[in-house]
């Protein structure tokens, strides 16, 4: 999995990209915490280009939610797409942090 990070107005954008596995851990826990230094009052895990997530990728994206909600930051996922969307919604992950259709809207 690539991770590319960018900053905009306090938010803390992670565009990933690829599959969200086991492999991918340390990519994104690394980019987590570079999330958390920057101080970022909002991270948003851009979901556009994630092509599959299994277990281990959820487990991931809550892990990182409930460190968020620890931290006081504002936690976020946007465009979700096919396999990964219906997994989020059979895994209930909306029930547990936003999740919106385009990364405008979860920078509102």
């Amino acid at each position: 999995m690539l991770i590319h990070q960018t900053t905009q107005n306090g938010n803390y954008i992670l565009q990933s990209n690829g599959r969200m596995d086991f492999k991918a851990r340390k990519a994104f826990q690394s980019a987590t915490q570079a999330a958390h230094a920057s101080e970022a009052h909002h991270i948003v895990v851009n979901l556009k280009d994630v092509s599959f997530i299994d277990s281990a990728g959820l487990a991931l994206l809550l892990l990182a939610g409930k460190e968020c909600i620890e931290k006081n930051v504002r936690f976020s996922l946007c465009q979700p797409q096919g396999y990964v969307n219906n997994i989020l919604n059979v895994a209930r992950v909306k029930t547990q942090f936003p999740v919106f259709d385009t990364l405008e809207e979860a920078l509102k």
